[in-house]
């Protein structure tokens, strides 16, 4: 089979498996306001689901060298489901924030071994092209998802879930039986480790321990900047979703259109403002200003007295989210030459993790407080990270 064939092959599956995963997601809220959950309980979810992600995603690239990233497609997918079958049954605490742990060990297998059979398969310049393709197929996959299961969910919130789980082990046996074995484009010595080996090579922390050359002079305020901006951009997304069903009593369908449409205005943003912005002016001094627009967007949020207000204040912000990100993933390419790109993407990512874990629990714990200081402890994380990338440009060598 031609590799431009499978590649093709890959996306319709990857695509159906985006959909998905993203199908839960619009009723979550809903399901913990049913099940009279405590409200921080959403950020927990979130945040132990993050965590396992986090903590596995080594092990998983270790599995997929010597089994074939098509093979822990395969198995992710299919411990996808059965976890989120469990979120589906499960009602106590205790028992739901085991099966978002549950799922997310294998999301991320999944997460890891997407991107490694897509660039296993791609041929040397072609490889940009197909990433970018896959990134622009990511958003519309997220927002049929969350489209279709705010629709599903005002039919039955069970019914959304089992048809979540037959996408989910579909997606895995398509993986399974219509890709290419990539093992063998591994190297020898990646595809022959053994058992041992891949769980002492899968330390977790251990991006941060080869990364902490990065946390010397001028490179650490970059970093804290971007763990600043995760934390705070987790802990807005957290809240938003329960915000918006919790104090304005939003359904799972408008729930799921809203998320669609911010996947739309997300992806046109970053294809004209965002590529502008990096080709026209310096990605350090944009990064200021545009996380300093996040901070003052956020304190509007915090003002905003109606739905109306709330709403077109939050659209704003959707499109500035879609443009901090692509600039900070820039900064770090600039790193690369003199660190090395696994080095500098693996401690990026770990970072990233971080901020996931902290936002979505700032996010719970804040919203029980009051529902908008997740909002306020946005503005000040925001405004900080803005602070930081600044003294980055002040500061000399």
């Amino acid at each position: 089979m031609k590799k431009n064939r499978v590649i093709v092959i890959f996306y319709i599956i990857a695509f159906l498996e985006m959909i998905g995963a993203n199908l839960a997601h619009p009723i979550t809220p809903t399901l913990i306001k049913n099940y009279n959950l405590p409200d921080y309980f959403f950020g927990v979810c979130f945040a132990g689901m993050a965590f396992t992600n986090f903590l596995f995603s080594p092990f998983w690239g270790k599995i997929g060298g010597r089994i074939g990233s098509y093979k822990v497609l395969f198995i992710g997918c299919l411990g996808y489901s059965v976890g989120q079958a469990m979120f589906a049954v499960f009602r106590s605490q205790e028992a739901i924030l085991f099966a978002r742990c549950f799922s997310g060990f294998f999301v991320s297998g999944i997460s890891v071994c997407t991107l490694t059979y897509l660039v296993n398969q791609s041929k040397g310049e072609s490889v940009g092209k197909n990433l970018a393709l896959f990134a622009s197929l990511t958003t519309i996959a997220s927002a049929l998802g969350f489209l279709i299961g705010g629709f599903l969910g005002e039919w039955s919130l069970f019914g959304t879930f089992m048809v979540q789980v037959a996408v989910l082990a579909g997606s895995g046996v398509l993986f399974r039986f219509l890709l290419l074995n990539d093992a063998e484009t591994k190297t020898l010595s990646e595809s022959n480790l053994t058992t041992k080996q891949i769980i002492k090579q899968s330390n977790p922390f251990q991006a941060f321990i080869d990364g902490k050359v990065l946390l010397q002079g001028k490179t650490s305020l970059i970093f804290g900047a971007t763990l600043a901006s995760f934390i705070a951009s987790v802990e807005y997304d957290q809240c938003f979703n329960y915000y918006i069903k919790d104090q304005f009593g939003f359904s799972s369908a408008y729930n799921g259109l809203l998320k669609a449409m911010v996947a739309i205005i997300s992806l046109v943003v970053n294809m004209t403002i965002c590529i502008y912005i990096m080709k026209r002016f310096s990605i350090k001094k944009a990064s200021v200003v545009v996380l300093a627009c996040c901070s003052v967007n956020m304190l509007a949020i915090v003002l905003a007295g109606n739905i109306k207000s709330f709403l077109a204040v939050n659209i704003f912000y959707f499109a500035l989210n879609a443009i901090f990100v692509p600039l900070l993933q820039a900064l770090m390419a600039e790193f690369t030459p003199r660190y090395g790109s696994s080095m500098v993407m693996g401690f990026y990512n770990a970072v990233k993790s971080m901020g996931m874990v902290l936002g979505a629990l700032l996010a719970g714990f804040a919203y029980e407080v009051t529902a908008k200081l997740p909002f306020v402890l946005s503005t000040v994380i925001f405004a900080l990270g803005s602070i930081l990338m600044f003294c980055n440009l002040q500061k000399k060598s």
